[in-house]
């Protein structure tokens, strides 16, 4: 006889309040990393005079850069502030083990990547995306049959 059920986990999931604070605390870090990035560089910019180019550049780097140097010193165990404070871990999938070198990847995802996501998506309903329900495609162009008379 064999078990057809559900593969047991080797860990307990996180409920959605605990998932979404743990975020909601890690993003919030980021953003105040970020903002301290801009103070770093406008106070550079005072004594240095950087160019337009450098500034402009410099700005979306600060936002990729700070949850990436977050991940890598306090993610790899999976337990970011966040995480620290509502009592939960990051964990692989497959095994329940620790996210390791993958960390920053994962903090560069979980706290921009798709909140911009997200925002697209949402931008994207409001503006009209998608089709008219009962066909779309296009009124303009048909696809029709070359062969059949």
């Amino acid at each position: 006889m064999t078990y057809s059920g559900p593969i047991a986990k080797p860990y307990v999931e996180a409920g959605t309040w605990r998932k979404f604070l743990a975020w909601l605390v890690d993003s919030a870090v980021c953003l105040l990393g970020a903002l301290a990035g801009v103070v770093v560089l406008s106070l550079v910019d005072r004594s240095a005079h950087l160019t337009d180019g450098v500034l402009v550049l410099s700005m979306p780097a600060i936002l990729i850069v700070v949850p990436l140097l977050y991940g890598l010193c306090c993610y790899r165990d999976g337990r970011a502030l966040g995480a620290v404070l509502t009592g939960t871990r990051l964990v692989r999938v497959a095994d329940g083990g620790r996210i390791g070198g993958k960390a920053p990847w994962a903090m560069l995802v979980r706290t921009v990547l798709l909140p911009l996501l997200l925002a697209a998506v949402i931008a994207g309903a409001l503006a009209g995306g998608g089709t008219a329900p009962g066909g779309g495609g296009s009124q303009v162009r048909v696809a029709v049959d070359a062969r059949g008379r």
